[in-house]
């Protein structure tokens, strides 16, 4: 059975792909290049807005008769709790399989789109 490769390699491999082929095209893509990792999500930001979306929704939701939607904010303070004193959250490895990157990993194809120009 052919395993998939760790989220790591695999976005690894798409981000020299990706340098190689921006810098292929010239000075004009590797500044809109630049432009979007500017934008980019990275992994930590993106779990810190999915839990803090998770407890929206749940305190939003919440009525006296259904009272499970407050059990949904309770969880969502516990994790970014856990986020907060670990650096760590199971949303951000969900997100990492879902090819999310790091801060670090978008700041090494910044300077390598740089070093390329």
């Amino acid at each position: 059975m052919k395993r998939n490769p760790p989220a790591h390699e695999r976005i690894r491999r798409r981000t020299s792909v990706m340098v190689a082929r921006t810098a292929a095209k010239g000075p004009d893509a590797v500044l809109r290049r630049l432009r979007a990792l500017d934008r980019e999500l990275d992994v930590q930001r993106a779990s810190e807005l999915l839990i803090a979306a998770a407890a929206f929704l749940g305190a939003g939701l919440y009525r006296p008769e259904r009272a499970g939607w407050l059990a949904l904010t309770g969880a969502a303070a516990s994790l970014l709790l856990q986020h907060a004193m670990t650096g760590w959250s199971p949303a951000a490895g969900l997100l990492r399989q879902l090819g999310l990157r790091t801060a670090r990993e978008i700041e090494e194809e910044r300077e390598a789109l740089t070093d390329s120009a």
